[in-house]
Formats: C-alpha cells, sequence, structure tokens
C-alpha cells in the first residue's frame, strides 16, 4: 500500500510540473520511478532523483529523465553506423561520445550478432579512432531481406496493433532456445531458434520498416540479462518485450510502467579497456 501511494504521488508531481519530477523528499529507496508518458527516474535512497549516471552506467539528464543508452541523440548514430558498415574510419571525441555510438551500434543497427570486440585507437588528446576489421563486415540489407520475407510486413491502423503483429510475427516463426545466444542472425532464422537479442531485433527491423519509432535496449529482466524494445506511440513510450510475448505473455506487448520498473533494470552495455602497453583499447 506505500509503495502505490508513493507511485502515485509521483505521478502527480510530474503532472504539476508539466511532465517533469524534479526532486521527491521521501521514497521506498534506491530504485526506477515513471511519469505518465513512460520516461524513466531514478531515485536514490535518501529520495533524490538522479542527474547523473547511476551504477548501471545510465545516464538521466538535468530533468531526471533516463536517456537509453542504445538511444542517445540515435538519428546521428544511426548515421555514424552507416558510414562505419561503408568502412569509414570514425573519429570521436572523446570516451562518451564513443560509447554512445557502440552502444546503439551494438545493441541496434547492427544486426548480425550481439557481441563485438573490436580495437581502437586513443590519441593523447583523448579523442578514439575506429574502424570496422575484414573480420567484423557483413550483408546487413540481406539480413533485413531475410527478416522481411520470414517474418513478413507488419500491418495494423495503431502504433500498438503494429507491435502486435510483429510480436505475433516473431513468436510464429521463432522459438526461444538458449543454447542459440551466440549464434548469428541468418542462422537462427534459418533453425527458426534463437534467444531475447535475435527476436527483439527482428522486431525492430519488421517495426522499422512499418514507420513505428523503436529503441532497443539492454540490461535485466528478473536478474537475467536480456534484451526488449521502446516504442513512441499515442504520446507516451510503450515497453514491448518480444521474447516474453513468444512466451505466452500477451501484455508483454505493452508492458505496465509499474511492471516494467519492477523487473527491467536497464543497463549500459559498453565497456571500454585500455592497454598501457601499446595505447590501443576495445570495448
Amino acid at each position: 500500500m506505500i509503495k502505490r501511494w508513493i507511485i502515485t504521488l509521483v505521478l502527480a508531481l510530474s503532472l504539476l510540473c508539466g511532465g517533469i519530477l524534479t526532486s521527491y523528499a521521501a521514497g521506498p529507496g534506491a530504485g526506477y520511478f515513471y511519469d505518465v508518458q513512460g520516461n524513466l527516474y531514478y531515485m536514490d535512497d535518501v529520495g533524490q532523483l538522479y542527474s547523473k549516471k547511476n551504477s548501471y552506467g545510465v545516464f538521466f539528464d538535468e530533468n531526471g529523465i533516463m536517456q537509453n543508452p542504445a538511444a542517445v541523440d540515435i538519428h546521428t548514430q544511426r548515421e555514424l553506423a552507416e558510414r562505419f558498415e561503408a568502412g569509414e574510419t570514425l573519429v570521436f571525441t572523446d570516451v562518451e561520445s564513443y560509447c554512445n555510438f557502440f552502444e546503439y551500434y551494438t545493441s541496434c543497427y547492427r544486426l548480425l550478432d550481439d557481441e563485438l570486440d573490436l580495437s581502437f585507437i586513443v590519441y593523447d588528446d583523448g579523442s578514439i579512432e575506429l574502424t570496422i576489421p575484414e573480420s567484423a563486415r557483413y550483408d546487413r540489407a540481406a539480413i533485413q531481406n531475410q527478416i522481411l520475407q520470414t517474418f513478413g510486413t507488419v500491418s495494423g491502423e495503431t502504433v500498438k496493433e503494429k507491435i502486435e503483429n510483429a510480436c505475433q510475427a516473431v513468436a510464429r516463426k521463432m522459438s526461444y532456445d538458449s543454447a542459440y545466444v551466440s549464434v548469428d542472425m541468418p542462422t537462427a532464422i534459418t533453425a527458426g531458434r534463437g534467444v531475447c537479442w535475435h527476436m527483439s531485433k527482428i522486431a525492430h527491423v519488421l517495426l522499422e520498416e512499418a514507420g513505428v519509432y523503436v529503441e532497443m535496449m539492454s540490461g535485466f529482466y528478473d536478474g537475467e540479462s536480456h534484451s526488449w524494445l521502446r516504442c513512441w506511440g499515442d504520446g507516451r513510450y510503450i515497453y514491448v518485450d518480444p521474447t516474453q510475448w513468444a512466451a505466452g505473455d500477451s501484455a508483454a506487448s505493452d508492458i505496465l510502467y509499474e511492471t516494467f520498473v519492477a523487473n527491467y533494470v536497464p543497463v549500459l552495455q559498453t565497456t571500454i579497456v585500455i592497454d598501457p602497453v601499446n595505447g590501443t583499447s576495445g570495448p
């Protein structure tokens, strides 16, 4: 009862502040909260909203709103990803801008696999240079076509209908199999088996093709490493878990915000290790 009352008060404050939470003096301890649009906030154990990175590497802006690590300046990151896969050498001014790109690229844009270990060059001024090696190149358009041919195009009049249709399409053709966690996308699609990253990336392609704004998200679900989606429709964020939908949870196409903050934890996946010997480093 106390927890429900606190959440209700947070929602009321967000409305009074034009949808933005600024602070909260009492609370149940550290954790995520949300507003009516599905924006996420992180509160510390003394009731203050974060406007910095939390312990999971997730950044919160000056208003306390969580920035999805895989979708920071998403349009710029997509342009960079296209140039990167075309073979262009990218130069980032600092570690943060590099991490923003690499998180988007591996979590969202890259369709072949879910993990990529690359070396890059760090210069004395802190800038980072990155070029895709031949071993990491693949035919992205071919995988997109394979997804669309296998799962079909998404139908629906509303964003919610399109999301449900995408989840249905994935569930009809793909079964969850933990043995496929490291299997590449084309092989998984052909086998009709995969894990959360396969299912989420497939649904992402289907929804993007249908004109839905969609982001990949990564982190933990009930303590286990997991991937899911965040879409925008009807003036709010819609959190979507194609894997849970395929497991029989029809509510996973529009996860209740209170369910989301109780079970899902967004996490920054990109980490950087500096090699002091030769000055190169990798994620």
